[in-house]
């Protein structure tokens, strides 16, 4: 990998936690590319949007990361995961657990939030990368 695509991957990681925590603290509605951009520093509003087509896309990567930690939580306990009943148990932990520990991944930080397509599709994406664990 180069120096530019290594770059462009810290700069893409540094406006999602910046864009993770705006969203936390001023919730989806308030949150504006300006604010995550400042809270990022040094990125500008143009080189954010390069990076993101919009505020949309910015909350679908926050998700799809909190998926992939359900995912690796997951992961790490399949072996011992016998039952239906004990992978719901071990997902609604997983879920609980990233809450607590995240704030930005708590569903207060959704407030205001018009796209109800983006959740939606978080929760099925979790269905989906979570089922090779039922059905294994």
């Amino acid at each position: 990998m180069g120096k530019r695509e290594q770059k462009s991957i810290e700069t893409t990681n540094k406006i999602l936690l910046s864009a993770k925590y705006t969203l936390a603290s001023k919730g989806y509605s308030k949150t504006t590319i300006a604010a995550v951009a400042e809270k990022a520093g040094g990125v500008s509003r143009g080189l954010l949007h390069y990076h993101f087509k919009n505020k949309e896309e910015m909350l679908a990567r926050v998700l799809s990361s909190n998926i992939n930690e359900i995912s690796t939580s997951l992961e790490a306990t399949a072996s011992d995961i016998d039952t239906v009943e004990e992978f719901i148990e071990i997902f609604i932990s997983s879920i609980k657990d990233l809450m607590t520990e995240d704030s930005a991944c708590s569903p207060s930080s959704w407030k205001g939030l018009r796209h109800q397509g983006i959740v939606s599709s978080y929760v099925m994406s979790c269905t989906e990368n979570t089922s090779p664990f039922i059905l294994r």
